[in-house]
């Protein structure tokens, strides 16, 4: 393997890492807020300021060498060879996809509208219909 293909690795695993983190944190306060609201606190918001910034700010480090990590490949010039069709002999024929490619946009679209179904049954889609009748009757000047 060449030191290219070693740095990009690095940078795609340390970049999912940071994802699965993130999404892990977002589900962590999620159960802690249902939690409180199954304790009889139905007040209790699922999301504040102070606990988002609890553990974005673990994550920190971690984002900050990714980007760091980001920023250096892209002073070097570090690309993938599939990305340049001249350097493989390669020309790319227009509207022609590799199938692993397809596969994980079909996965990936799955996976959101799923995400977008659990979102509207637990009442997200009510919350986002109250916020826009406030801001449009704010607008308007009738709030």
């Amino acid at each position: 393997m060449t030191g290219k293909r070693i740095y990009l690795i690095l940078q795609a695993a340390l970049w999912t890492l940071l994802a699965a983190l993130l999404i892990a944190g977002a589900v962590g306060l999620y159960r802690e807020g249902m939690a409180l609201r199954a304790a009889g606190d139905v007040a209790a918001p699922l999301f504040t300021r102070e606990r988002v910034a609890g553990r974005l700010a673990k994550l920190a480090p971690l984002a900050g060498l990714a980007l760091g990590l980001t920023l250096v490949g892209l002073a070097l010039g570090v690309r993938d060879a599939r990305r340049r069709p001249a350097a493989c002999g390669k020309i790319p024929v227009r509207g022609e996809e590799p199938r692993r490619t397809a596969r994980l946009r079909l996965v990936l679209l799955a996976l959101a509208a799923a995400m977008i179904a659990l979102g509207a049954c637990n009442g997200g889609a009510r919350d986002v219909l109250y916020k826009a009748v406030n801001i449009c009757t704010e607008c308007v000047g009738l709030g």
